[in-house]
C-alpha cells in the first residue's frame, strides 16, 4: 500500500469568478496535468448560499459526482466538492450551478490526484464556520476504510464582509503538520462578496485526522473549513481479468505521451492487458506505452501499443518488463504501427527475467515507412519451459536500421524461433537478424531465421550464436531472400564453447537466394571445440542472376563425430566469382561432402575446395557439378595435410563443356591416394 500522491505543479490548477452568475466555471481541463485513472478533485467556493441550506450546488458537468454541498444557513460561505475517475479524455471546463440568488463571488480549485482507490469515493467531513475566529473542523474519521495510508486535504475559504479596511483572505499559514499549500490568489477589491480559497495536504496512515484551524483573515471576514480524505488504492490479489488502456482519438499531441500499467506483488490468476491506443494523431514528441509485472503471474498478460493513420515524428517506445516472475500463461508484448512516417526510433522489446512456463511473444509489426531505426528484442534470463517467439515485421519501406535480436541467458526446454519478416520493402538501410544464446540447454528446436521478399538496398545479416550450449534438439539459422538485393548478405550461424561439448541433434546454417543478388553473399557455419553428434548443413542456393561474389563456407576446429555437408547450388547465370569451401583442422569421425552444383551459365570463376589439416577415419567427398555453360575458370580441389586413414575420393562428374570454354580445353583433376590423375579434354563428358 503507498499514499496517493499530493499533487503539485500542473496537477493543481485555481481560479476566480467576479461576477454573480450562476454558472460557476472552473479553469480549463487542458490547463490540469491528469493521466488516466487519476482521481479529479474539484472544489467550488462562494460567499453566500442561497437561500436553500445544503442545497446550493448542482448540475455539475463532465460526468463529476457531488460529495458536498454545506454551508451554515443564510449570510454563511458555502462550499462545494465534487470527483471523478478521470479518463483522459476531459475536454473543455468543468461547470456547477448556483441555486437561487447569487451574492458575491466564486473562487474554484481543481487538482488530480495518482494512487487514489479507484473504487472508494473521497470523504468529505469536519465542517465549520467562523467570523471573528477561524473555522476548526471537527475530528473526521471517513466511513469508508479504517487506518490506511490517507491522503489528508485541508480546506479553507474566506470572503470579506466590509469594504473598509484590508482583507488577507486565507492568509499563508497551513493548519499544522500541512504543506504544498495552494491559494486561488484573489485580490482585495475593497467590496464585499470577495472570495478566497485554499488547500494544504497530509499523508498520515490513521483513521481519523483533526485538521485543526489555518492562518483565515477573521477582521472583518467570514470563513469556512473541512477535511477530506482521499483512500489509497488497492493492493490485493488479482484473480480475474484487468485492463489499463489509454484511448486517444482525432488528437493533436505536442508533448509526451506514457501510458503505463504497473503492477507489483500481486497475484494475477486472470488475464492482464495494457494497450494504449491511438488513432488519427499527429504526434510530434515521444510515445510509450509499458507494462510492468514484478512477481508471480499465472494467467495471459497483453501489452499492446496500436498506432493507426499517425505521423510520429519523435520515438515510440512499447515495452513489457517482467521481473522475478512465474509466467504459467501465455505472454505477449506486440507493437503495431500501420500506415505512419516514423522519422523517429521504434522499440519494442519484452525482457524476462525469471521462469517462464508458458509461451512468449515479442512482435513489432510496421506496416508502413520508418525513416528511423527500429528494434525489437526479446531477452530471457532465466529459465522458459514454453515455446518462444521474437518477431519483426516490416510490410512497406523502411530506409533506417533494422534489428530484430532474441537473447536467451539460461537454460531454454522448449522451442524457441527469432525471425525477421520484410515483404514490399526498400531497405537502405542496415538489417540485422539476430539470435544469440548462451549459457544454455536447449531441449527443443531453435530457429533463427530472416525472411525478405522484395528489394534490399543496404547490408543485411542473419546470425545465429550459441555458446556454452547443449542443444538437445534441432538448430536452424536460415537467411531467405526473394528479389533483388543490391548489398552484401551474410548468414552465419557459429556454435562455440570454451571446452568441447556435446550437439547431439541437427545443425542448419541455409541461405536461399531465389532472384537476383549484385553484390557479395556469404553463408558461414562456424564450430569451434565442439562435439556434433548429430548432423551439420552448411548451404547456400541461388535460383537467379548473380552479379557478385559468392561464398559458402564451412568451418569446423575440432572432433565432428557426425556427418557434415558444406554445399552449394545454383540453377541459373552466375558471371561473378563463386566459392564454395570446407576446412577441418581436427578430426572427423564420420562423413564429409563439400559439393558445388551449377546448373546455368557461369561467367567467372568457380572454386569448390575441401582443406583438411588433420585425421579423417571415415569417408571424403568434394564435388563439383555443372550441367551447362561455363565461360570461366574452374578448379575443385581437396587436400589432406596429415593423415587419411578412410576411403579419400576427388570427383568430377556429369561434366559438359560447351562452346565458350576456356581454349576449348579444360584440365580436371580426379586425384585418390595413389595420385591418379584423369585428364577430360574437349568436349567429352566422362565420369573420373
Amino acid at each position: 500500500m503507498a499514499f496517493p500522491t499530493i499533487p503539485t505543479g500542473g496537477r493543481i490548477i485555481t481560479g476566480n469568478q467576479l461576477d454573480t452568475t450562476a454558472t460557476r466555471t472552473f479553469p480549463a481541463f487542458s490547463g490540469l496535468t491528469y493521466n488516466n485513472g487519476d482521481l479529479l478533485l474539484a472544489i467550488v467556493f462562494a460567499y453566500q448560499n442561497g437561500g436553500t441550506t445544503d442545497a446550493n450546488w448542482s448540475a455539475w458537468s463532465n460526468g463529476f459526482t457531488e460529495i458536498a454541498d454545506q454551508d451554515n444557513g443564510a449570510s454563511t460561505m458555502s462550499v462545494g466538492v465534487a470527483y471523478k475517475i478521470a479518463s483522459g479524455t476531459e475536454s473543455g471546463s468543468l461547470t456547477v450551478t448556483q441555486a437561487a440568488t447569487v451574492t458575491g463571488d466564486a473562487s474554484f480549485i481543481l487538482m488530480s490526484i495518482p494512487g487514489a482507490h479507484q473504487s472508494t469515493a473521497p470523504e468529505a467531513g469536519g465542517f465549520a464556520w467562523g467570523t471573528s475566529s477561524a473555522a476548526d473542523p471537527a475530528s473526521f474519521d471517513p466511513s469508508g476504510w479504517a487506518a490506511e495510508d490517507t491522503l489528508w486535504v485541508s480546506i479553507v475559504g474566506s470572503g470579506m464582509t466590509a469594504g473598509t479596511g484590508s482583507w488577507t483572505a486565507t492568509g499563508t499559514t497551513a493548519p499544522t503538520n500541512y504543506g504544498n499549500r495552494v491559494d486561488t490568489a484573489a485580490s482585495d477589491t475593497s467590496t464585499a462578496g470577495d472570495v478566497e480559497g485554499a488547500v494544504a495536504f497530509r499523508q498520515l496512515n490513521a483513521s481519523s485526522e483533526d485538521v485543526g484551524t489555518a492562518g483565515v483573515d477573521t477582521s472583518n471576514a467570514r470563513n469556512v473549513a473541512l477535511v477530506i480524505a482521499v483512500r489509497p488504492a488497492a493492493t490485493v490479489t488479482y484473480s480475474s481479468s484487468f485492463t489499463a488502456d489509454a484511448n486517444i482519438s482525432k488528437t493533436d499531441i505536442a508533448g509526451s505521451f506514457t501510458a503505463d500499467s504497473n503492477i507489483s506483488k500481486n497475484d494475477i490468476a486472470g488475464s492482464f492487458t495494457a494497450n494504449s491506443n491511438i488513432k488519427k494523431n499527429d504526434i510530434p514528441g515521444s510515445f510509450s506505452a509499458d507494462a510492468y509485472i514484478a512477481v508471480t503471474f499465472g494467467g495471459s498478460f497483453s501489452a499492446d501499443a496500436n498506432i493507426s493513420k499517425n505521423d510520429i515524428a519523435g520515438s515510440l517506445t512499447a515495452d513489457a518488463n517482467i521481473s522475478k516472475n512465474d509466467i504459467a500463461g501465455s505472454f505477449t508484448a506486440d507493437a503495431n504501427i500501420r500506415k505512419n512516417d516514423i522519422p523517429g526510433s521504434f522499440t519494442a522489446d519484452a525482457y524476462i527475467a525469471s521462469v517462464v512456463g508458458g509461451s512468449f511473444s515479442a512482435d513489432a509489426n510496421i506496416k508502413a515507412t520508418v525513416s528511423g531505426s527500429l528494434t525489437a528484442d526479446a531477452n530471457i534470463a532465466s529459465t522458459p519451459s514454453g515455446t518462444f517467439t521474437a518477431d519483426a515485421y516490416i510490410q512497406k519501406t523502411s530506409s533506417g536500421t533494422f534489428t530484430a535480436d532474441a537473447n536467451v541467458l539460461v537454460v531454454f526446454s522448449g522451442s524457441w524461433t527469432a525471425d525477421a519478416f520484410i515483404k514490399k520493402l526498400d531497405i537502405a538501410g542496415s538489417f540485422t537478424a539476430d539470435a544469440y544464446i548462451k549459457k544454455l540447454d536447449i531441449a527443443g528446436s531453435f530457429s533463427a531465421d530472416a525472411n525478405i521478399s522484395a528489394t534490399i538496398g543496404g547490408s543485411f545479416s542473419a546470425d545465429a550464436f550459441v555458446q556454452k550450449l547443449d542443444i538437445g534438439g534441432s538448430f536452424s539459422a536460415d537467411a531467405y531472400i526473394l528479389r533483388v538485393f543490391s548489398g552484401s548478405f551474410t548468414a552465419d550461424a557459429e556454435i562455440g564453447a570454451t571446452s568441447a561439448i556435446t550437439y547431439p541433434g541437427s545443425f542448419t546454417a541455409d541461405a536461399h537466394i531465389a532472384a537476383t543478388p549484385v553484390a557479395s553473399f556469404t553463408a558461414d557455419a562456424n564450430i569451434s571445440k565442439t562435439g556434433i553428434a548429430g548432423s551439420f548443413t552448411a548451404d547456400a542456393y541461388i535460383q537467379k542472376t548473380f552479379a557478385g561474389s559468392f561464398s559458402a563456407d564451412a568451418y569446423i576446429l575440432s572432433v565432428f563425430p557426425g556427418s557434415f555437408t558444406a554445399d552449394a547450388y545454383i540453377f541459373k547465370t552466375l558471371s561473378g566469382s563463386f566459392a564454395a569451401d570446407a576446412y577441418i583442422q581436427s578430426t572427423i569421425g564420420a562423413s564429409f561432402t563439400a559439393d558445388a552444383h551449377v546448373s546455368a551459365v557461369i561467367g567467372g570463376s568457380l572454386t569448390a575446395d575441401a582443406f583438411i589439416q588433420s585425421t579423417i577415419v571415415a569417408a571424403l567427398t568434394a564435388d563439383a557439378y555443372i550441367v551447362s555453360r561455363y565461360s570461366g575458370s574452374f578448379t575443385a580441389d581437396a587436400e589432406i595435410l596429415v593423415s587419411a586413414l578412410g576411403a579419400y575420393r576427388r570427383t568430377l562428374s556429369k561434366v559438359t563443356l560447351l562452346s565458350g570454354g576456356p581454349s576449348g580445353k579444360t584440365t580436371m583433376l580426379s586425384g585418390r591416394p595413389s595420385g591418379k590423375t584423369t585428364m577430360l579434354i574437349g568436349r567429352t563428358s566422362k565420369d573420373a
